[in-house]
């Protein structure tokens, strides 16, 4: 567990879901951990975890998929409770067992819990199209410039902020039912395609879109294939995404509140029609939104 000489005790004990780890270095010191993650969750799905950490503690930090979402840790008298979400990109990840560490400090000393959790296969719908090639093939400048925009979201997934400020479930983005789902496989013309990493919202063309959480404002573009868009950090490894918007109401760097109108429902981009693409990152890991989302679009 990468722990140095000296150490005189490691326990470990399994209770279900929860793990509790204690961690002696010295006679008489100790800390305690506890993490409750599930056993296994469907590829693409995000999922909650529960840590618990005994006072005094300088430094926590969740190891998740290559990244780590490090938590604001009070170093008080009290004990202090932690709820994380982490999931799976249904592009990028693959069915199998993942370790999930939590490794915590109090000056020299490190305690590390280590789950495995399973990533079970996800039955996810397949789309078949025909399509004349000059709606499928780009050009070298398309090209170069969907590289220059991919690496501007890119930096933006990648920085969050350390404080919490989103809750849930998530304010849905408009009130508008669901036209494509998360994970839709495609193929066009025989060729498989990236898959869906997102939802699509049949809204029409001037919906308001709103912020599903408080936030700031970490992302204005117009890209090739989002055309205008918005990403919003939600702190603690969240960033919320909303492409195709007919323009932005927000500046980089704006805060906003739950519930703030981030611009109004278009068809700007690589779009056939007026639509609202919805996108959620978790540490980097763009995840189905859906089972965060409010059912209604009350508050």
């Amino acid at each position: 567990m990468g722990l140095q000489k000296g150490k005189q005790l490691c326990r470990m004990v399994w209770a279900g879901s929860v793990c509790l780890v204690v961690l002696g270095l010295f006679p008489g010191v100790a800390m305690a951990l506890t993490v409750n993650a599930p056993q296994e969750v469907p590829l693409g799905k995000p999922f909650r975890i529960q840590i618990t950490a005994e006072a005094g503690l300088s430094e926590i930090g969740v190891h998740w998929l290559g990244s780590v979402l490090h938590l604001p840790v009070g170093g008080g008298e009290k004990a202090e409770s932690f709820e994380c979400l982490l999931g799976s990109d249904v592009k990028s990840a693959s069915a199998g067992e993942y370790a999930l560490e939590v490794r915590a400090r109090r000056g020299g000393q490190e305690v590390v819990v280590r789950r495995w959790v399973r990533l079970a296969e996800a039955a996810y719908p397949l789309q078949r199209l025909s399509l004349p090639s000059s709606q499928v093939d780009l050009s070298q400048s398309a090209l170069d410039r969907h590289y220059r925009e991919k690496a501007r979201v890119m930096r933006a997934l990648s920085r969050s902020s350390p404080a919490k400020h989103w809750r849930l479930p998530l304010k849905r983005p408009v009130p508008q039912a669901v036209g494509s789902v998360y994970g839709l496989r495609r193929e066009i013309n025989g060729q498989p395609r990236s898959p869906h990493r997102g939802v699509d919202f049949r809204a029409p063309a001037g919906t308001p879109v709103r912020s599903v959480a408080a936030g700031r404002v970490a992302l204005v573009g117009d890209h090739f294939f989002a055309g205008k868009s918005v990403y919003v950090d939600h702190g603690w490894g969240m960033v919320s995404m909303y492409f195709h918007l007919r323009g932005a109401r927000v500046q980089e760097g704006e805060r906003v509140g739950r519930g703030a109108v981030l611009g109004r429902c278009g068809a700007t981009g690589r779009v056939t029609g007026a639509h609202l693409h919805f996108g959620l990152s978790l540490l980097g890991q763009l995840v189905d939104p859906l089972p965060l989302l409010n059912v209604s679009s009350g508050q």
